[in-house]
């Protein structure tokens, strides 16, 4: 993989491919600043970016920018519509509004666990007013979109963790309650009830 020489200058290579996995998590930092003055803080959930406002060089305030979600969504947390809605109150209000309201940009990374959830709920919500990006390990055609990472060897091998598992990190297919004891290709779903 090719890096920019203007991204190595501001940053360094802070994780090369070359690294081990195991490595890589005892490089890990919890903030820094760059070189640029761009400053990167890593928040838990139950965290707050409220009051992040940072000082330029110019003396001028800045609110944050960019928010990115990783794996938002976890098994406890799509368990309990509670939980849900005070993640999705949360991040509403409490994260975004702190935002630039002009300069804005949120990112979700991560997998689909759940029918809902707040990635589901938000997707849903914001239909047509976000831009909203999904790539999933294979595109339309059925091709692999990472064939440099993900050989044939490597995908069959993930698909060992089991078809629940693999769906939901890879092909973008939530988890459908009753699951565990009629497979999701059985289930199927009316708009009304017959008579």
């Amino acid at each position: 993989m090719m890096f920019l020489p203007k991204i190595v200058a501001d940053y360094g290579v802070m994780f090369p491919l070359s690294m081990k996995k195991e490595d890589m998590s005892k490089s890990s930092v919890g903030s820094f600043e760059s070189v640029t003055g761009v400053k990167v803080e890593a928040k838990s959930l139950g965290g707050t970016i409220r009051g992040s406002n940072t000082v330029s060089k110019d003396g001028k305030n800045s609110r944050p920018t960019l928010v990115i979600f990783d794996d938002i969504d976890v098994d406890k947390s799509v368990a309990n519509p509670d939980i849900i809605e005070n993640n999705e109150r949360k991040i509403l209000g409490e994260t975004i509004g702190a935002l630039d309201p002009v300069r804005r940009r949120i990112i979700f990374l991560g997998n689909v666990i759940n029918e809902d959830g707040i990635v589901p709920r938000f997707k849903k919500r914001f239909k047509g007013v976000w831009k909203i990006f999904e790539q999933w390990l294979f595109d339309e055609k059925g091709e692999c979109v990472w064939p440099e990472l993900f050989s044939p060897v490597v995908i069959e091998k993930l698909k060992g963790d089991g078809e629940r598992a693999f769906s939901q990190n890879y092909l973008g297919i939530p988890f459908s309650g009753g699951e565990t004891i009629i497979s999701r290709s059985k289930i199927r779903y009316c708009k009304e009830l017959p008579a």
